[in-house]
């Protein structure tokens, strides 16, 4: 709780809300379990230990170095917000968040046979004015950034075209509760299943791979043609292909396990809040946006932490249960 660590951490937060905005919920989940801490001290401190009535003085330079800790972190989220009003006309980390939600539940939704779309909303009919819902179907269901630029080309501002989005998939989530239900539970379990992100492999003379336009516009032509790389290559796709999905299954719910198990490790102010910010890394993009493993991912590194914690926590169990089922030889008359 010192100043320095103090600062140094919620720099950390702060910085990782600038590559992710969703990451503000971390760097707020950090915050609430420092004040959290405080607080606890201050309910610990005995009466012998206050020479005079009111907060004690220790309690009171934490709560100063937490602010100082607050006011440095919002430096940079200030500044950022500061250019993107300067730069694009508006005040924030991000204005996107709107396409985010209609990605993650009526374009998701709609895909999944589940059109949880309200159409009793203002918005949702703004939007079916520049997007008639007959010229789309169950395979050709408009993006939220399609439908953005189409906003856009009949007039509406970015501003308001966001806005659009983020009324239309409100609307359409607290429209109908059971339905909005059943859709959050495929999206958790879609967003859980590990897919393997295998890169190309070289080709062999004559193949093709569908971004080569792509890779054309900013690299040379590729000519390596040995035969045994490519054989070296394509089997390890293989492998991996095969056993990613069931030892990344095995290695999520273990970590998921063994963070809920760290809510009990002491100290708790240290477990306790790396372990909420693990499952939110997890479960937070997959529940306001698309079902996708890369967002679990991110969460999956912080549960290697649990994981060790659960291997120190077995090698000290085990050897103290089997002494203690030992049962003392009986004493001889």
């Amino acid at each position: 709780m010192t100043a320095g660590w103090l600062i140094t951490a919620l720099l950390v937060g702060s910085f990782s809300v600038l590559v992710r905005s969703e990451s503000a919920t971390a760097l707020m989940i950090g915050i609430a379990f420092l004040l959290m801490k405080i607080i606890w001290d201050w309910k610990k401190q005995k009466p012998e230990d206050v020479p005079h009535k009111g907060p004690h003085p220790a309690g009171i330079s934490a709560l100063w170095r937490l602010g100082l800790a607050i006011m440095i972190a919002a430096i940079p989220l200030l500044a950022w917000s500061a250019h993107n009003q300067k730069v694009y006309g508006f005040f924030g980390i991000s204005d996107y968040a709107g396409e985010i939600l209609f990605d993650g539940w009526i374009y998701y939704g709609l895909n999944s046979n589940i059109p949880i779309t309200d159409p009793n909303s203002s918005a949702v009919k703004t939007i079916n004015e520049v997007y008639p819902p007959g010229l789309s179907n169950m395979s050709n269901v408009p993006t939220g950034w399609t439908i953005y630029y189409l906003l856009l080309q009949h007039g509406y501002t970015s501003e308001q075209a966001f806005t659009l989005l983020d009324q239309a998939s409100m609307d359409s989530i607290r429209n109908n509760i059971p339905l909005s239900l059943k859709l959050l539970v495929i999206k958790i379990q879609k967003g859980l299943e590990p897919q393997a992100m295998i890169p190309a492999t070289f080709l062999y003379p004559g193949e093709k791979i569908n971004f080569a336009t792509l890779n054309s516009d900013y690299f040379d032509k590729e000519t390596l043609f040995i035969p045994a790389i490519i054989n070296i290559q394509r089997y390890a796709v293989e492998v991996v292909s095969q056993w990613y999905s069931i030892f990344y299954t095995a290695w999520f719910w273990l970590g998921l396990g063994m963070a809920f198990i760290c809510f009990y490790r002491k100290p708790f102010f240290q477990w306790m809040p790396l372990a909420v910010i693990a499952i939110n890394s997890v479960f937070l993009p997959t529940i306001m946006g698309m079902s996708m493993w890369r967002y679990v991912l991110s969460g999956i590194f912080l549960m290697q932490l649990f994981i060790l914690a659960g291997i120190q926590s077995a090698g000290t169990f085990v050897p103290y249960y089997f002494k203690a089922s030992r049962k003392p030889e009986e004493t001889k008359p």
